[in-house]
């Protein structure tokens, strides 16, 4: 089984915004202080020190964050990349189709599990 962190949005830039949540959270609770998820800060990774950044890219490496043209093909890369092959995307096994909750400053966050039905798939379905 393969998984992956994915954080979609509108656009890149809002989809990275976001991202700073996770970020942040990831290194509280490496610096041992671990909390709820905080709320998206602007400019957070880039007043990093260096060494928290370090930390950050490895732990986070594999995480796909973007508007939904970039996640579907950094998507479509980690299938290609890992040669998974699994249509568990989503909770409902019979669906081969992507499905990631996309979030918005101006949206709230999705109820339930997944709701990327949107963001659709490249690979024909």
């Amino acid at each position: 089984m393969l998984g992956l962190t994915v954080v979609a949005a509108p656009t890149d830039s809002e989809a990275r915004w976001l991202f700073t949540s996770l970020q942040q959270a990831f290194l509280w609770l490496r610096s041992g202080r671990p909390g709820r998820l905080p709320p998206p800060v602007d400019g957070f990774y880039e007043n990093l020190m260096p060494s928290e950044r370090w930390m950050l890219d490895e732990v986070l490496a594999s995480a796909v964050v973007g508007s939904p043209e970039s996640v579907r093909r950094e998507l479509d890369a980690f299938v290609a990349r890992t040669h998974a092959d699994d249509s568990g995307w989503s909770p409902r096994r019979s669906s081969t189709r992507p499905r990631v909750c996309v979030r918005s400053r101006s949206r709230p966050p999705c109820a339930g599990t997944a709701c990327l039905g949107a963001l659709g798939s490249s690979r024909g379905s």
